[in-house]
């Protein structure tokens, strides 16, 4: 199922016997990092197969549905929309799958190169498009930069997960890095001003955030990240 929704993405995505594999050297592997349901999935991106010691960008995703297989589809195609592109484009780099932010863009991350995937969002009514509006209008990078960074590793690429929205009966706001949640930036991000909703409406992006002087390849900069 995620080798034929990247296809739709980017030709090249064929499975294996224990992942899929991907143009040039990179893969797609899926785990049960934090227990088995069908609708989460613990998906770990690798930018260099070819190294023994090739490091795992892990993100999960959830989905909603009627039956398993239901849920199971639905989070795959989260995960496609919202988190593959920023790894396609940390290969490309040409602007094509996500938006790029350099070191010194006010609507950035002070010191990092960061590729920036879509806002995807979802639930009941215009509560989901209220939240997009207001990520767009109010970068979270810069507002939360002094809670993530503390979290990064400087030497590698690092991936940050941003999800946030409510519903009748709570408000849930997170952050992961690099698959593990960061209480303190979590805690940041559900003190924000964005809209609560009294229906479901949540939204979810993913950035790859790279120091500077890490960064392999020329500028890319983008006026702003794109809604899903």
């Amino acid at each position: 199922m995620i080798a034929e929704s990247l296809n739709r993405l980017e030709d090249g995505w064929t499975v294996e016997d224990s992942f899929v594999r991907g143009p040039a050297a990179t893969s797609v592997h899926v785990a049960e990092l934090h227990g088995r349901t069908p609708a989460h999935l613990d998906v770990g991106f690798i930018l260099d197969r070819r190294r023994s010691d090739a490091q795992v960008i892990w993100d999960c995703t959830t989905g909603i549905g009627q039956t398993d297989d239901a849920k199971l589809s639905r989070a795959v195609e989260t995960w496609v929309t919202c988190t593959a592109p920023v790894f396609l484009e940390f290969r490309r780099r040409n602007g094509r799958f996500a938006d790029h932010y350099e070191a010194n863009h006010p609507d950035g991350f002070s010191d990092w190169h960061a590729i920036h995937g879509p806002f995807l969002g979802w639930g009941v009514g215009d509560g989901k498009d209220a939240l997009q509006r207001w990520a767009l209008g109010h970068p979270l990078l810069p507002q939360l930069r002094s809670f993530i960074e503390p979290s990064l590793d400087s030497t590698i690429p690092n991936g940050v997960k941003f999800l946030f929205g409510s519903s009748p009966q709570r408000e849930t706001a997170e952050i992961r890095i690099n698959g593990s949640a960061v209480t303190s930036a979590s805690s940041a991000l559900a003190a924000l001003n964005w809209p609560r909703s009294k229906q479901h409406a949540y939204v979810r992006a993913f950035v790859l955030l790279v120091r500077e002087d890490q960064y392999p390849g020329e500028q890319t900069a983008s006026e702003r990240v794109r809604p899903h």
